[in-house]
């Protein structure tokens, strides 16, 4: 008669090694994710230091590239991060390609302050409909046309703030679990527009602050 409790044991260490392996093969490690690009890789190494090599890749949830001495052309391969949820590019002007971004399915909050965002970034970007935070101020060239940033419904708040932004607001009042909207420094973007989108969201807080008619709202 087969010994139950070797069935047993039997079954526990298969489930464990599926665990530890997947239906893909091995699980990915902190220490075994390497990129091709190497500022990229120089910033996840700064970034991750704090953790084991052989912890599996998923603890790494944060990843913020904000010093300036990076110079970040290529994200490919950012999807090995799958339990990335926060992830900062502040000035990295040099990213050609968004797209690996859309790779992050658990990706909720993007900041890139200061980067070169076109408008094929931003309907890369648009697509990430679990984004809940995104920030694009202080963007390189000007953004002009936001309206595809209304389908992102799940943003509670969205930084446009000196973003170059001039049109598409209006296509905004579709993200109706926004609570916050920076539109300062705008110039070109029309009062009018401003106010109707703050018609559209009473319960959002939207700025700027639209002053005595005739003065610009970016002012």
């Amino acid at each position: 008669m087969r010994n139950p409790y070797l069935v047993y044991l039997a079954l526990f260490l298969h489930l464990n090694v599926l665990s530890a392996c997947g239906e893909d093969g091995p699980a990915v490690t902190v220490g075994d994710v390497v990129f091709d690009d190497p500022e990229l890789q120089r910033c996840y190494d700064d970034e991750t230091f704090q953790y084991a090599d052989d912890w599996d890749v998923s603890v790494v949830e944060q990843l913020f590239c904000g010093d300036l001495s990076y110079t970040i052309r290529r994200l490919d391969g950012i999807e090995t991060l799958h339990g990335l949820i926060g992830l900062v590019f502040i000035r990295q002007t040099s990213i050609e390609d968004y797209s690996p971004l859309a790779k992050l399915p658990s990706l909720v909050d993007l900041n890139v302050r200061g980067n070169n965002i076109s408008q094929e970034d931003l309907a890369v970007i648009s697509q990430m409909m679990n984004l809940q935070y995104l920030t694009l101020d202080e963007v390189v060239v000007g953004l002009g046309d936001v309206s595809l940033l209304g389908n992102l419904i799940n943003l509670v708040s969205l930084s446009l703030y000196d973003a170059g932004v001039t049109t598409g607001v209006k296509e905004l009042t579709s993200l109706q679990s926004i609570f916050d909207i920076d539109l300062e420094f705008n110039p070109g973007l029309p009062c009018e527009d401003v106010e109707q989108l703050k018609a559209s969201l009473p319960d959002a807080i939207i700025r700027p602050v639209v002053p005595e008619p005739g003065v610009s709202c970016a002012e």
